[in-house]
């Protein structure tokens, strides 16, 4: 479409899992510090230049494929803060964490989005990209 300028490509997956966990942090008296559960939607994002040869960055099904391997089989019907490296299962932890494991299978991973949307939340973790 521009052939002088280089296109740049962001992509999605959206998947979700289920999971229960307590706040070790919350107050004594918060409902946080008791085990329950939530339905967890998580939005992997890469970006790239796409290959001029298929047109593509990555096949969908690659990216499906990683994350349900890597992530979901995890995370789905598990008790969090059982589960190494989720001990402090908050939003911005299982975010991080979630990046951590799924940056060595995809070099081109940007951000990753973890929302609670019966609680109206969302948390999004923009890895950082070296200088």
């Amino acid at each position: 479409f521009f052939p002088n300028i280089i296109t740049m490509i962001e992509l999605t997956h959206i998947f979700t899992f289920e999971a229960a966990h307590f706040l070790p942090s919350a107050p004594e008296d918060s409902h946080n510090r008791r085990i329950h559960g939530h339905s967890f939607t998580v939005e992997i994002t890469v970006s790239g230049v796409p290959d001029p040869a298929t047109g593509l960055l990555i096949h969908f099904e690659t990216l499906e494929k990683i994350c349900t391997e890597k992530v979901r089989n995890l995370l789905d019907h598990r008790f969090l803060n059982e589960i190494e490296g989720f001990a402090t299962p908050t939003l911005e932890n299982i975010s991080m964490r979630i990046a951590e494991i799924l940056a060595p299978e995809l070099p081109i991973l940007t951000s990753v989005t973890l929302r609670r949307d019966s609680c109206g939340q969302k948390c999004r973790y923009i890895l950082p990209r070296p200088a």
